[in-house]
């Protein structure tokens, strides 16, 4: 009797998650052809076993006992199958990397972007982009990311092709090695990196003259290229290296703070039309990193909706935003940044509701009414709890999902992440808007420099007490998986909606 009793308490377990997962994919469709697309390219680039069960996320709600929407959920099941078949064979026969890199052949590069570094006095200049690679064995591979360390420069404004062969110290990219310096340009082909590379520096120029004591940061936060290596180790030091690379965050501030402006002067549909120039424009002057792709189609997508008045929630755009960029360039599955950004914004949309719901038994909320009840001290007070409170939940929402990540690649995470990404991520709006107030009041240049350069220096001097990182030694692939699969059906299943409390 104990024997049935616990066999239907376990069927019972299983058709409640059922439930949930089916509610949960009729009601974002979008997210689940993206993580469809994502265990594809996952399969077609590297098979394991695991990549079997994790299929059990996908299919489980087809013994759902819900049969109201269960058309709907077979229609969405039917197309993630097909999307994740279609993905699986493109990718498979068209994006499979070299078996063998270290052989020669003829390679044609496309810088993106061009980074330049110092050692020891002497300039050398990174290329990154894509490459084709032609082997002497009659085999070809395409759309690989690639790049190139020199000492002189290549051809500008173009692809250029050469003999060499790949290196692949890393999963995520190529490294080229030429046979000899003998590059020749590609007719009809076009590169912006050189351009890029100049405005870049003229940013830089910029800023070294007006806030020289800060210029470094805020030409890593602008620009994303970031010269000074110690800035960099501070930051990585304090789990901040996230700040200097340029995602959403960043695109979202900077869409917000030119809306606030524009808003008045135009109508609704004008200021999204400009929102997508700007946001174009801004894209186009960064190149194409997977966390920078990621954020600007996030946005793109979000105002084409607004502007054709499309509903779009964040989840679903996430899922799409997954399938653009996996199919534009599948190996940058391999990618810490584009795993970062994706399994971060995950994060934040299935598990901050719920991480700062759970934090009002510690620091209360109250509503409207409530709040204008107390004293004007309390409501700084309640102003200051209710950031407190969201600064909590979006760390813990985050690092939850981004602790295994870094684990995984670099066996090591600095327990000052977590104090300092509470207070940190806060400053840098106000350090942007005063940098852009102090464009246009002169005089708000050296308070700018001043404060900048203190904010910076609690990086240089982090509390001896919180100095401490957490070690593994090794952390399989499997694992990795098999525990960012338990964590997202585990926030499928908490998740909750925003509550209409305002403090």
């Amino acid at each position: 009797m104990k024997i049935f009793r616990f066999i239907r308490h376990k069927c019972y377990f299983v058709y409640s998650l059922a439930d949930i997962f089916a509610n949960f994919w009729n009601a974002y469709p979008a997210f689940l052809y993206g993580l469809s697309t994502l265990l594809a390219v996952k399969i077609a680039l590297s098979f394991q076993p695991i990549d079997l069960a994790l299929l059990t996320l996908f299919f489980l709600p087809l013994i759902s006992g819900q049969n109201l929407y269960r058309i709907f959920l077979l229609k969405h099941l039917a197309n993630a199958s097909l999307i994740a078949l279609t993905v699986f064979t493109f990718t498979h026969y068209f994006h499979k990397p070299p078996e063998e890199p270290s052989s020669s052949g003829t390679i044609y590069f496309t810088p993106t972007t061009i980074k330049q570094k110092s050692t020891f006095g002497r300039s050398k200049l990174t290329y990154i982009g894509t490459a084709s690679f032609h082997s002497d064995n009659h085999l070809s591979y395409y759309h690989l990311p690639a790049r190139m360390t020199l000492h002189n420069k290549i051809p500008p404004n173009q692809t250029i092709r050469f003999q060499g062969h790949l290196e692949r110290n890393v999963p995520s990219f190529y490294h080229l090695v030429p046979k000899d310096q003998n590059f020749s340009g590609v007719p009809d082909t076009h590169s912006y990196a050189q351009w890029r590379f100049v405005m870049k520096k003229k940013v830089a120029t910029f800023l070294n003259k007006h806030v020289p004591r800060s210029a470094s940061y805020f030409s890593a936060l602008l620009t994303g290229e970031l010269d000074n290596p110690l800035l960099s180790y501070d930051f990585s030091h304090c789990g901040l290296q996230h700040i200097l690379a340029i995602s959403g965050f960043h695109f979202a501030f900077l869409t917000l703070f030119i809306s606030y402006f524009l808003r008045p002067l135009l109508s609704k549909k004008m200021l999204h039309i400009a929102m997508l120039c700007f946001i174009s424009g801004y894209f186009f002057f960064l190149g194409p990193t997977p966390s920078i792709l990621r954020a600007f189609i996030t946005l793109f997508l979000y105002y084409i909706a607004k502007l054709f008045r499309l509903r779009a929630t964040g989840l679903n755009l996430l899922g799409l935003c997954l399938m653009i960029e996996l199919l534009l360039s599948p190996l940058n599955i391999y990618h810490i940044g584009f795993q970062l950004t994706f399994t971060s914004t995950a994060a934040i949309l299935l598990l901050y509701p719920s991480f700062e719901k759970a934090l009002r038994t510690l620091l209360p909320q109250y509503d409207r009414l409530q709040f204008d009840q107390f004293s004007i001290p309390d409501r700084y007070c309640l102003i200051i709890t209710r950031f407190l409170r969201k600064a909590l939940a979006l760390n813990f929402a985050v690092h939850l999902f981004a602790i295994p990540i870094l684990l995984y690649h670099f066996h090591t995470f600095p327990l000052l992440s977590l104090l300092y990404n509470l207070f940190f991520p806060i400053l840098l709006p106000a350090q942007i808007s005063l940098l852009f107030a102090s464009l246009f009041f002169p005089f708000l240049r050296s308070m700018t420099d001043t404060l900048t350069a203190a904010s910076l220096k609690l990086l240089s001097y982090p509390p001896p007490l919180f100095d401490i990182r957490l070690h593994i030694s090794s952390f399989p692939l499997p694992v990795l998986l098999t525990l960012l699969a338990l964590l997202l059906s585990l926030a499928i299943c908490y998740r909750d909606q925003e509550s209409k409390l305002i403090f």
